[in-house]
């Protein structure tokens, strides 16, 4: 794939994922909780999140310049059928920022943590700009923690394939297409 036909997958994976917000909004009955805040201690410092709703778990990962807050609509659509994690990253928002190690993989260990904490063993992901490398990250590093994964716009992504990545997502040959369906 171009990385023009990659934009235009993302941008259509991005376009369903409002639909469904959308649709899940006209379907909802009444209003649901408001979310709430969270904390967790991780790698000694403060981790922040937010929660809403029940169902089968989804946590969302902001992008650079952004932080939990911007997804409480989108916490809210979908609250009546998930529930709904929105983090704020190590060194954002209202999780410490002197954190010794602010790096992508500290932050996929931060969501591991969360999830664990949770006694969540499984959920969607959904990360936006440099929360989609952290998404992506936390998938590669963790499949078995991860149902489906989303990433919209992300930052970083070719860092990720440095050196010797787990897995493929522009297969060369039938062997890495089967590693990479395997994630799926």
């Amino acid at each position: 794939m171009t990385d023009t036909e990659i934009t235009v997958v993302i941008d259509h994976l991005w376009l369903l994922s409002l639909n469904s917000v959308v649709d899940a909004q006209v379907e909802s009955k009444e209003p649901p909780v408001p979310p709430s805040q969270h904390t967790l201690n991780c790698d000694g410092g403060r981790y922040a999140y937010l929660k809403a709703g029940a169902g089968p778990a989804l946590v969302i990962v902001h992008g650079v310049g952004g932080h939990k807050e911007d997804w409480v609509g989108v916490m809210m659509a979908l609250a009546d059928k998930r529930t709904v994690f929105a983090v704020d990253m190590l060194g954002f928002g209202a999780s410490s920022r002197d954190f010794a190690d602010l790096s992508i993989h500290a932050q996929a260990r931060a969501i591991k943590a969360l999830l664990e904490k949770q006694n969540v063993p499984r959920a969607d992901v959904i990360g936006n700009s440099v929360g989609g490398w952290v998404a992506a990250t936390f998938a590669a590093t963790y499949p078995s923690m991860v149902g489906k994964l989303v990433v919209v716009d992300p930052a970083g992504f070719a860092k990720m394939f440095e050196g010797e990545p787990p897995v493929n997502l522009f297969p060369d040959d039938v062997g890495q297409m089967k590693k990479l369906l395997s994630f799926v």
